[in-house]
C-alpha cells in the first residue's frame, strides 16, 4: 500500500479533486486535499490587513505573494514592475558597456587599418630597392665564386712558385667590381 502511494507521487495522476465548484485544484495525496479543504473553510484566516485592501486568500503563500506584489514596493510600483525595472536597468547598463567596448574596438580597428595602409605604401616603395639589392647580391655571389676559383688555381701555382722563389708567396687582396686590387709578396 505504501509503495502504491509512493509511486503515485511520481505519476501525473491527481485523483483527489477539490469539491468546491469555484476551485479546480486536484492532488496526488488525500492529506493534501484535506489541508486544502481546511483553507476553504477558513478563507478569512489569510486576509490582507493593509488599509483599504481586505483581500482574503486560501493559503499563506498566496497572501505573502499578494503583499510582496501589491504593498511592499517603496516606489509605488508593484513587485513585478520593480523587478522588471531592475532587470531593464541592468540590461541598459550592460548595453552601455557593450557600446563602449564596441566604440573602443572600432577605434582600434581604424588605427590598425591606417597603420596597415601605411605599411603597404612603405612596402610598395621598398620593392624596387629590394629587387636592386637582389640583383647586386647575385653579382656579388658570382664574383665571390670567381675569386674562389681563381684562388684555388693560384694556390696550386703559388706553391710551385714558392718553391722556386725561395719561400716567397704571392698574396692578392682587394675586390673586383670597381674596387682596387693589390698584389704583394711575403
Amino acid at each position: 500500500a505504501l509503495l502504491k502511494l509512493h509511486l503515485l507521487t511520481h505519476s501525473n495522476q491527481r485523483p483527489f479533486v477539490c469539491p468546491h465548484s469555484d476551485c479546480d485544484k486536484a492532488f496526488k495525496v488525500q492529506k493534501h486535499l484535506e489541508y486544502h479543504l481546511k483553507l476553504h473553510e477558513q478563507s478569512d484566516a489569510f486576509a490582507c490587513h493593509m488599509p483599504g485592501c481586505g483581500k482574503c486568500f486560501a493559503n499563506p503563500s498566496s497572501l505573502r505573494i499578494h503583499k510582496l506584489i501589491e504593498h511592499e514596493s517603496t516606489s509605488g510600483d508593484s513587485f513585478v514592475e520593480k523587478r522588471l525595472r531592475e532587470r531593464l536597468d541592468a540590461s541598459w547598463k550592460m548595453a552601455a558597456r557593450q557600446r563602449e567596448k564596441l566604440a573602443a574596438l572600432e577605434k582600434r580597428n581604424a588605427e590598425l587599418t591606417a597603420e596597415n595602409r601605411e605599411l603597404k605604401k612603405l612596402n610598395k616603395a621598398l620593392v624596387p630597392q629590394l629587387e636592386s639589392l637582389k640583383g647586386r647580391n647575385v653579382q656579388l655571389v658570382k664574383e665571390v665564386q670567381s675569386l674562389k676559383e681563381g684562388n684555388s688555381h693560384a694556390n696550386m701555382g703559388g706553391s710551385l712558385l714558392g718553391a722556386e722563389s725561395m719561400g716567397r708567396k704571392r698574396v692578392r687582396s682587394g675586390a673586383v667590381g670597381g674596387m682596387s686590387q693589390t698584389t704583394s709578396y711575403v
